[in-house]
């Protein structure tokens, strides 16, 4: 997911590790923590879970979309691999790498030129793409932040 400001080499490595796809979710209001997460944010196959809303990632690639993996790389760096976030009630899609968002699709609603990070579903409920940091600190001390993209009600 690239570098991470808050993340050292070694937290990267850490969390960089295999790990088999997982699923995110809501907590009870009586965790210490609302959310559940794990590592610098969420890798392909990962579901995230907010609420009831549920976006899950994959690869660009692994989906077949050559074209967004041109526009990243000839725009980006030549290795940048990005992902997409898919949420699973509306079939609305975000492209990003690392903080950068690329590119949003949301089905019957498609402008070329505008990224809707909001949106009504057909049936007028209003959804929103929004970046979700969670800062925490690692078994040494050190703080990290989690990020993903996320669409919530």
């Amino acid at each position: 997911m690239g570098t991470r400001g808050a993340a050292d080499e070694e937290q990267r490595a850490h969390f960089g590790q295999e790990r088999q796809p997982h699923v995110f979710r809501t907590r009870s209001a009586e965790a210490d923590s609302p959310y559940e997460f794990y590592g610098l944010g969420p890798l392909p196959g990962d579901v995230i879970e907010r609420h009831g809303s549920v976006t899950t990632y994959a690869t660009a690639a692994s989906l077949g979309a050559d074209w967004l993996v041109d526009l990243v790389r000839s725009n980006s760096q030549e290795d940048a691999e990005p992902v997409l976030a898919i949420h699973e009630q509306t079939g609305a899609l975000l492209a990003y790498t690392g903080r950068t968002l690329w590119w949003t699709s949301v089905p019957g609603q498609e402008h070329s030129l505008v990224q809707q990070q909001s949106f009504r579903d057909d049936d007028g409920r209003q959804w929103t793409w929004q970046n979700e940091i969670i800062r925490d600190v690692d078994e040494n001390g050190k703080t990290y932040d989690w990020e993903a993209w996320v669409c919530v009600a």
